[in-house]
């Protein structure tokens, strides 16, 4: 008993990996919409865990879910190896997302989804505080990271060197750099939260924090009334790319704070790391949705893309058809999440997405009654004659790239 006393005291401490591959979400069971929205978890948890079990970054890697849904729900819908490492929401920042909702509320009328979505988004500000790790890559549940091969990492040799150059040569020149975050633009906002990579600090967690806890904000000044975007922004100090992806935001464009995101995560995230720190450790990862109109860091053929499904057009809803987003289901590495809500829709998409040499006219009817868009006919009349899109097509995305 003694021996087995001292090999317990003795035990050496957890350690953490150098990279945190991480995703953060704020919502309530009790919404239909937010589960729904937390299916994609399924698929995340998976890509994840495959993630983490390669020989690199130098280091290693961790999946991290930072929430308010506790870890039994989490557990339920990630029954991965690993399990991911699951974070609660701080509750100082729960309590600062709380009064920042009522505080955007009254000063605006913002109200209705896109609202809900970017306030409860704010939880992704608690990867900052996560300094255990030396980085952190931070992917939205609605982000794919292996689209084109069943949810792991490529294994396609024409694939294979990007995707490693990103973790290897791309991960270490961004830790050695001055640079605290790498993001991508989207139309709306010059800094797009849902593919992110970052170093953790303190001082900019509190920073951010305080402005939820005490701060203003509205369409106009923006937080703090700091000014219309025109004027807020230090042009000076930019570099070009930066200043062309800025100008071509619908931020800058309409020189108002009124875009997707703004009273929440990306605009906090605008805020904090392009107006207060004036941009001077913040770097563009790539494309985004500008197409060549930005000198960008890195072309296509360099670095890891992911898929990211903006918008509505999430795979699992059921106007959308991807079939490829599923293929992960029929993976023996999956372990399936049976019993829950998210099994069920996950499931009834997939089926309705089979090759339609596989669907009968009665599964096809069966999906059309559950108003699902299939690779048959929505419409149950037309199922008859089983007139179908001959190829089930994944709903539009934004190619991100990672460093």
């Amino acid at each position: 008993m003694m021996q087995t006393h001292r090999r317990a005291r003795h035990k050496e401490p957890e350690t953490r990996k150098s990279l945190g591959i991480a995703t953060a979400f704020s919502f309530s069971t009790n919404s239909s919409s937010s589960v729904s929205a937390s299916c994609g978890l399924v698929k995340w948890c998976f890509s994840a865990s495959q993630l983490v079990q390669l020989p690199y970054p130098e280091g290693g890697s961790e999946a991290v879910v930072v929430t308010n849904s506790g870890e039994p729900y989490i557990a339920s819908l990630c029954r991965t190896h690993p399990p991911p490492r699951v974070v609660p929401l701080d509750p100082r920042l729960a309590a600062a997302m709380d009064r920042w909702a009522l505080v955007v509320r009254n000063s605006t009328g913002a109200k209705g989804g896109l609202f809900t979505i970017s306030t409860t988004a704010l939880a992704k500000w608690q990867l900052l505080a996560l300094t255990e790790y030396r980085a952190i890559f931070m992917v939205d549940l609605d982000v794919d990271m292996f689209l084109q091969s069943a949810g792991r990492p490529p294994a396609d040799p024409r694939r294979v060197p990007a995707f490693r150059r990103t973790l290897v040569e791309g991960y270490q020149s961004f830790l050695r750099s001055t640079a605290t975050l790498v993001a991508s633009s989207d139309w709306h906002s010059p800094i797009n939260t849902g593919v992110m990579m970052l170093k953790p600090s303190t001082s900019t967690y509190e920073q951010g924090l305080q402005t939820l806890e005490v701060g203003s904000f509205d369409f106009r000044n923006g937080f703090n009334a700091v000014g219309p975007p025109q004027q807020a922004f230090p042009w000076i100090k930019m570099a070009q790319n930066k200043s062309l992806v800025i100008n071509g935001s619908q931020m800058a464009r309409r020189n108002s704070w009124n875009f997707v995101g703004s009273s929440g995560d990306q605009g906090l995230f605008v805020y904090e790391f392009l107006i207060r720190q004036g941009a001077a450790a913040f770097e563009y990862s790539g494309r985004g949705n500008f197409g060549d109109q930005a000198n960008l860091r890195a072309p296509a053929s360099s670095s890891w893309m992911l898929d990211h499904f903006y918008s509505g057009y999430k795979p699992w809803r059921l106007t959308m058809r991807c079939a490829r987003y599923f293929d992960f289901l029929r993976e023996p590495a999956f372990v399936g999440v049976e019993g829950t809500q998210c099994h069920a829709i996950l499931t009834a998409k997939a089926s309705c997405l089979r090759p339609v040499k596989e669907m009968s006219v009665e599964a096809c009817k069966e999906c059309a009654r559950l108003g699902q868009y299939a690779t048959c006919e929505k419409n149950a009349s037309g199922c008859r004659r089983k007139i179908c899109d001959p190829v089930p097509r994944c709903p539009r995305w934004i190619g991100v790239h990672v460093l």
